[in-house]
């Protein structure tokens, strides 16, 4: 179940969601367009959501695996990044009817984050305590591994 809350000042601790959204999969992630009115939600697979609607206007799947997190590009609101329990990094955009690129790490992904300075930039978050940092027009190799952490990241 995911609800929508206003955040607004005016809105109040005690504020009851303006939305509730359910679907007949879990939700494990979701993230809202930076300048736009859809988000998305990750489980079983991505899902597409605009607010006035109760049902997604758009799912994409690329295999059976569980899809743990999900991040709009704060530079083009329909490009969005999820990691998956794979070990997938997979590239999506909403003007194209499938998945645009994937990778495969050698181990999970936990979570994503795009670069706001740098929108076409996004780090990864790995199980084998690094992270990677990729430029998304090229993803053959990790522009930089951020080491030093002592456990899964």
């Amino acid at each position: 179940m995911l609800k929508m809350v206003d955040t607004s000042e005016r809105a109040g601790d005690n504020s009851q969601p303006s939305a509730v959204y359910t679907w007949k999969h879990a939700f494990w992630g979701a993230d809202h367009q930076w300048d736009g009115n859809l988000f998305a939600t990750v489980g079983a697979q991505v899902d597409i959501w605009d607010p006035d609607r109760s049902e997604p206007i758009n799912s994409f799947e690329w295999g059976k695996d569980t899809v743990l997190s999900v991040r709009f590009d704060p530079g083009d609101s329909n490009i969005l990044i999820t990691s998956g329990s794979d070990r997938s990094l997979t590239l999506y955009d909403l003007r194209m009817s499938s998945p645009a690129r994937k990778l495969i790490m050698k181990t999970r992904c936990n979570s994503v984050c795009w670069n706001p300075r740098e929108p076409m930039n996004f780090t990864a978050a790995n199980e084998d305590t690094n992270c990677y940092s990729f430029d998304a027009r090229k993803l053959d190799e990790a522009k930089i591994v951020h080491k030093g952490h002592v456990s899964a990241v």
